[in-house]
């Protein structure tokens, strides 16, 4: 579709389901015209650098790879915080819903149903009293910090 924009016109399409709005930076509609038709070919080829998104891996595949490769390397002085990470992820990975999803795809209802789930267990050798607080939340800090090093290395 071409429009006017003050005294230029502009093109908007939607290709692969991905919204394109530019100037033509034209003032004649019949050069707008061919200016868009110019920038939907180059899309068509690939010229303009638009590839298809890398798959996102699930959370397992991250947690037990990239996420514990970097924990080990950045921590391998300090077997206490390894440890904290470790047992994080092991708790996090006995989520079944969480184990099977796709990174991009954790949002705070998934988040929800882990916590009710885990605050609902049973503390092993504590007379069956529930788990506290700060070990759920240990566990979210994990979580918190796997999704923050996949969005700076640009996984999610």
């Amino acid at each position: 579709m071409i429009y006017k924009r003050g005294k230029t016109y502009w093109f908007e399409f939607v290709f692969n389901g991905k919204r394109i709005q530019k100037s033509t930076h034209q003032r004649n509609r019949d050069a707008a015209r061919d200016i868009e038709s110019a920038e939907r070919t180059k899309l068509a080829k690939g010229e303009v650098g638009i590839t298809e998104p890398k798959p996102i891996p699930s959370f397992a595949e991250f947690a037990e790879g990239r996420f514990l490769e970097k924990m080990r390397s950045d921590h391998a002085a300090k077997p206490n915080t390894l440890e904290y990470y470790e047992s994080g992820v092991k708790a996090l990975l006995k989520f079944e819903k969480l184990k099977n999803a796709q990174l991009d795809k954790i949002d705070g209802e998934l988040i929800s149903d882990y916590v009710l789930k885990r605050r609902s267990q049973k503390a092993k050798g504590k007379n069956g009293k529930p788990l506290k607080v700060a070990t759920v939340n240990m566990e979210l800090e994990v979580l918190r910090r796997m999704t923050r090093l996949a969005a700076e290395w640009n996984i999610i």
